[in-house]
């Protein structure tokens, strides 16, 4: 919980202390006369959407909640639109209600600090539930809180249904190994809570991720049947909780503009040659493979030319870290533990979906329900399921053979059994070790990546003969990461 209470106030010191706004001020330029903003105010224009629409709908929610009345609908909105029928307004959202306890020019810097507090602690719970040591707990934290799933999206609604998916994904896992009413109850108000967050297919794809965990790590002796009862009445008391504001856009999205779009969209055009692996891709989307490998595999972020797919904000949503990356690759290639394989498998799969690769795609394009969705929604969880799996492979790499339940203190829960998780030979570890950095520097060798990689390679050398130094490095080099890229994601506003 200090954990949690104090990495928002550190991330977020420059706009706490700063005098600055998190809000991209520099947008309204354009249509407010006199107002002249300067370079470092025009670098973050892509997130328009906050001052021209999450701000706006917020007044008008705030103005009804004043006036003791539910903003069932505001003809100041579009010409008059309905604030509860929209979910990105987040009206019923439990972390936009706690932001609305201050002021409106730091609505989204409050509900930013909320959304990294809910994250890291679900995420240091979810790791030390499955028995990970309290280091590799915390690089899982920091990897889902600080990486692209979170911080790419952090103005937007998107990141608050993300927040809250580690805590429906530990609820899946207990509620499928030991089904009570007490947790069952519990995973119903969770999953409530997700679904008011503020983006339902963000809240759909945490949905998918949970049911993997669930169904993947449940034991052989609660049954298949009970496991699924006690998980579908979770989830259908948690859409009953959301139903009063959940079947309004349910009932309002076959007339969207957006459905109508995405239901008229045909399959691109592309090449497909057997020998020639980018070409399993659809070529718009296959520049996707390279955004869990390197924080500069566009590019430096929102710092010039943009080489990615689509933009900024869904390109870096699937980065979440070296050190994650790194931790992933070693749990995937030297480690043999069932209870690795749900988040490294969905993470996989998210992955190849959003990529466009050709066997997803056609099935996509098949069914014209699959049509509706924004699959790169998946990428800010696939980030999840790669931090969890990297927690597996950071322990391996600090305790070695020493790798096993127990590991780093006294559990709070209990951890599931390890099962068959040991790891392999030294070698095979260093050579997982090595892949990875040499995939992430094909795409990217500036020196801040190398400076990351030459800490991370101190991790496996230094457990050695002093775990201590090597959990040192490890964290060291996560912070250089991700804390000076994840702030480049967030604009810096002018109040005048």
């Amino acid at each position: 919980m200090a954990l949690g209470l104090t990495l928002p106030v550190i991330f977020l010191a420059p706009w706490l202390f700063g005098g600055g706004l998190l809000a991209p001020t520099g947008t309204l330029d354009r249509v407010l006369p006199g107002l002249h903003a300067g370079a470092a105010h025009m670098t973050h224009l892509l997130m328009s959407d906050t001052t021209y629409q999450f701000l706006p709908w917020e007044l008008e929610v705030r103005h009804a909640l004043k006036h003791l009345r539910l903003p069932l609908w505001s003809d100041r909105l579009d010409g008059g639109s309905s604030p509860w029928v929209n979910p990105q307004a987040a009206v019923l959202s439990p972390i936009a209600m706690l932001a609305r306890l201050g002021q409106i020019q730091h609505f989204l810097l409050l509900c930013l600090a909320l959304k990294i507090l809910v994250a890291c602690e679900g995420t240091w719970l979810l790791a030390r539930r499955l028995g990970r040591s309290r280091v590799a707990a915390l690089v899982a934290a920091a990897s889902f809180t600080l990486g692209g799933g979170l911080m790419s999206w952090a103005l937007f609604p998107h990141s608050a249904a993300v927040a809250w998916v580690p805590w429906l994904a530990l609820g899946a896992i207990v509620v499928c190994r030991r089904p009570t009413p007490r947790a069952v109850a519990t995973t119903a108000l969770i999953a409530a809570a997700l679904l008011l967050a503020g983006h339902p297919e963000t809240a759909l794809a945490g949905g998918l991720f949970a049911a993997a965990c669930g169904l993947g790590l449940r034991r052989r002796k609660t049954g298949l049947r009970r496991s699924l009862a006690a998980a579908g009445l979770a989830a259908l008391v948690g859409f009953g909780l959301a139903a009063p504001q959940l079947v309004p856009f349910l009932r309002a999205v076959p007339g969207s503009q957006r459905s109508r779009d995405m239901l008229a969209a045909a399959l691109p055009g592309y090449d497909f040659h057997a020998l020639r692996p980018a070409s399993w891709f659809l070529p718009a989307n296959v520049a996707y493979l390279r955004a869990p490998v390197s924080p500069r595999a566009y590019g430096l972020p929102y710092g010039g030319r943009f080489d990615g797919p689509f933009d900024w904000v869904d390109a870096l949503s699937g980065y979440a870290g070296l050190a994650a990356f790194a931790g992933a690759m070693v749990a995937g290639l030297a480690l043999r533990d069932r209870r690795v394989w749900p988040f490294l498998g969905f993470a996989a799969a998210a992955l190849l979906l959003v990529a466009g690769f050709l066997p997803f795609a056609r099935v996509i394009f098949a069914v014209p329900a699959l049509r509706v969705p924004a699959w790169p929604r998946l990428l800010p969880v696939s980030c999840l399921g790669i931090a969890i799996a990297a927690a597996f492979g950071c322990d391996l790499m600090l305790y070695g053979m020493l790798y096993g339940r127990g590991t780093g203190g006294r559990q709070r829960f209990r951890p599931i059994p390890n099962g068959a998780g040991r790891g392999r030979r030294p070698w095979q570890v260093v050579a997982a070790f090595a892949a990875a950095a040499a995939i992430s520097l094909a795409v990217d060798r500036s020196p801040e990546v190398l400076l990351v990689w030459a800490l991370l390679a101190c991790v496996p050398l230094a457990a050695r003969w002093r775990p201590s130094v090597a959990a040192l490095a490890l964290v060291g080099a996560l912070a250089l990461d991700l804390i000076p890229w994840s702030q480049r994601l967030l604009p810096h506003g002018e109040w005048r």
